[in-house]
């Protein structure tokens, strides 16, 4: 799993992750979420780094933003409680919610982990209430785009 943060003259940072590698010799990872959250921008300058962003990740990757951008690649390792346990805040179910947790792959937890502060503002919006955390990853509420419901 990589999760790559671009910052430029814009305050904050725009988080893209991206898969471990897919199937076949040659494969490349693919992209799983861009969030915006953290970084202020207009939608003009969304666009425009949309259309900047590869689906797949691989060798040249940091020559599609140019230079006024920076770019900071990581391996990303996910932990259950500081990733999502301590994050979602609804502590309740730990034993069966971790279970869930170990059956999801890993593409799977790093889009639930990346998708929850979406998740999280969808509720404060709505007033709709926080789920049981188990049933986050049981109905897969982290396949939702919230920022968009």
């Amino acid at each position: 799993m990589k999760k790559i943060l671009i910052t430029g003259s814009f305050e904050g940072a725009v988080s893209l992750m991206y898969s471990e590698a897919g199937m076949g010799a040659d494969a490349l990872p693919g992209l799983l979420h861009v969030d915006f959250g953290q970084a202020v921008l207009n939608d003009t300058q969304k666009q425009w780094l949309m259309h900047q962003v590869p689906v797949r990740y691989g060798a040249g990757f940091e020559q599609n933003f140019g230079t006024k951008l920076k770019v900071v690649v990581a391996d990303m390792v996910l932990d259950f409680e500081a990733d999502f346990w301590t994050p979602y805040g609804k502590k309740v179910n730990k034993e069966r919610c971790l279970a869930e947790w170990k059956k999801l792959t890993k593409a799977d937890q790093g889009l639930a982990v990346a998708r929850l502060n979406a998740y999280l503002r969808y509720l404060s919006r709505t007033g709709i209430a926080k789920a049981d955390p188990e049933n986050y990853f049981k109905k897969k509420y982290y396949k939702n785009d919230y920022d968009n419901l």
